[in-house]
């Protein structure tokens, strides 16, 4: 799907973005327990492209990547991820796909609240979200700290804290000038959050509008309801957030064409025994970032937050106490939502997610670029799509102090 983007300039710190478990939101059961809200839906935006160009005046640009995903539940809860990845120095090549770029940033952060929701009165296809203000943020952020407002510590303190900095420009040196921090979780909520928010989504296509929601200008949404404290995701212990990684792929001079992918891991651990590992990728083609101005383009050609469930295991290094392997179990469940065109959940396995999971194959014309279908497998149940897609247990080595993760090549059943 090519999808050709006007590009904007968004203050970086309105990107951030992550993938949200469905466990359980407050409901009592007969016997004093917790019902579990059921995941009804998830609507992913397109990616967007956003370049912050320093040139002339400094040999210095970043180029950032990011998309949004709302996932909303049985109990008119909801969890809006926002993920995102800032490169520097990205270098396409003409020949060869030894691209480089120097990454300069990298969150997954989610936002919890309740919502209600509305018809368009022309198109019974789109429906308005109403989102309440966040009553809680979790969040991994470049790799080097993780946060959750509701589970507050003296460390989420020190690495959430906003720092200022005088920069003198002889010599590049810099030097502190001012410090906050957030001595609770509520006060860090109150910073952070964004205002009451209406999106806008397509519902055959799982597709939601990418919105910037830190944008000062905008009003906050006087539909939406007041917020509620959920307890979806309630049982996250620690997430770990990889690097992000470029790869490239040239086919020219064969052809005109080439794809450059952005993409991390991220691993919540929900208790002492269960995990979700959640990758986030989005590939573009014709990238072009200018030496001059902030007119940069690229054309997205596939954008996917997917998400794994299951079980792990942990040993500590033999020689370095900081260092800690996650042994994850092949996954028991598979949430993902794909190129802004569908979403799927293996639990909640519908007609529709097996029309559009389908794997179809094409012979393509050469000459004349036309392509024909040759076959189609499609999915009878979400435990057949999982035991085609799901990985092989896998190690997946973290940093505790940074709460990072190496990024993981995950190797598939089938």
């Amino acid at each position: 799907m090519n999808k050709i983007l006007r590009l904007s300039l968004i203050s970086l710190s309105s990107f951030a973005l992550v993938g949200c478990g469905p466990t359980a939101t407050e409901s009592s059961t007969p016997e004093g327990g917790v019902v579990a809200p059921t995941l009804t839906n998830s609507f992913l935006s397109s990616a967007h492209l956003s370049y912050s160009n320093m040139r002339p005046t400094y040999n210095y640009y970043l180029t950032t990547f990011a998309f949004e995903n709302l996932e909303t539940y049985s109990d008119n809860t909801y969890c809006l991820t926002l993920s995102s990845s800032t490169f520097s120095a990205v270098i396409l090549p003409e020949e060869g796909n030894d691209a480089t770029g120097n990454e300069r940033g990298n969150s997954l952060i989610k936002y919890y609240g309740a919502f209600s929701e509305s018809v368009d009165d022309l198109d019974e296809d789109t429906i308005y979200y109403h989102l309440s203000e966040p009553s809680r943020i979790v969040g991994s952020d470049d790799s080097l700290f993780f946060f959750d407002t509701a589970n507050w510590t003296d460390e989420m303190k020190e690495k959430t804290a906003d720092v200022t900095y005088e920069y003198n420009a002889e010599t590049g040196a810099q030097t502190v000038t001012g410090k906050k921090e957030y001595a609770t979780g509520q006060e860090y909520l109150a910073a952070k959050k964004f205002a009451p928010v209406k999106l806008t989504t397509a519902k055959k296509t799982s597709t939601l509008e990418f919105v910037d929601l830190f944008n000062k200008d905008r009003s906050a949404d006087s539909s939406a309801p007041a917020s509620v404290t959920t307890n979806i995701d309630k049982n996250i212990a620690n997430g770990f957030l990889s690097p992000a990684n470029l790869s490239y792929s040239n086919m020219r001079p064969t052809y005109n064409y080439y794809l450059t992918t952005f993409a991390f891991e991220n691993l919540e651990l929900l208790d002492d025994s269960h995990y979700c590992f959640t990758t986030s990728s989005s590939t573009f083609s014709a990238v072009i970032l200018p030496e001059e101005g902030n007119d940069a383009t690229g054309n997205e050609r596939g954008n996917s937050l997917v998400k794994y469930y299951g079980t792990y295991s942990q040993s500590v290094d033999d020689l370095d106490e900081d260092t800690v392997y996650y042994q994850l179990s092949e996954p028991n469940r598979i949430v993902g939502s794909d190129d802004t065109l569908f979403f799927y959940d293996t639990e909640n396995w519908t007609a529709d997610m097996k029309k559009n999971t389908a794997d179809v194959t094409y012979e393509y014309n050469t000459e004349t670029g036309a392509q024909t279908e040759t076959g189609k497998k499609e999915y009878e149940t979400g435990a057949e799509f999982l035991a085609a897609k799901k990985f092989t247990s896998v190690r997946v080595t973290s940093a505790q102090k940074t709460h990072s993760i190496e990024f993981t090549k995950l190797n598939f059943a089938k």
